[in-house]
C-alpha cells in the first residue's frame, strides 16, 4: 500500500510540475499575443493616418487642379482680349478705345 501511495504521489508531483510548466507556457504565449496585438494596433493607427494623409493630399491636388484650370481659362480669355486689334489701344484723352 505504501509503494502504491508513493507511486501516486510521484505521479501527482509530475502532473503538478507539468501543469505548472503548461501554465508558464500559456502565460508566455499570452504575453506574446498581447505584444503582437499592441504592435498591430500601432501599425493600424499608422496605416489609417497615412490613408487620411493621402486623402487630404488628393483633395489638395484636386483643388490645385481646379485653380490651375480656372487660371488657364482666365489666361486664355486675357490673351484673346489682348489679341483683338485696336480694342486695347488708348486714345489721346487716355480712354480705352473699347466700346462697352
Amino acid at each position: 500500500l505504501q509503494s502504491r501511495e508513493n507511486s501516486l504521489e510521484a505521479k501527482l508531483g509530475m502532473f503538478e510540475a507539468k501543469a505548472q510548466q503548461t501554465a508558464t507556457e500559456m502565460k508566455q504565449l499570452r504575453d506574446e499575443l498581447v505584444q503582437k496585438i499592441k504592435i498591430l494596433g500601432a501599425m493600424d493607427r499608422r496605416y489609417r493616418r497615412k490613408q487620411k494623409d493621402a486623402q487630404n493630399l488628393e483633395q489638395s491636388l484636386n483643388e490645385e487642379r481646379r485653380k490651375r484650370k480656372k487660371l488657364e481659362e482666365e489666361n486664355a480669355n486675357f490673351v484673346k482680349i489682348l489679341s483683338k486689334p485696336g480694342e486695347n489701344e488708348i486714345n489721346e484723352e487716355g480712354q480705352s478705345a473699347m466700346v462697352g
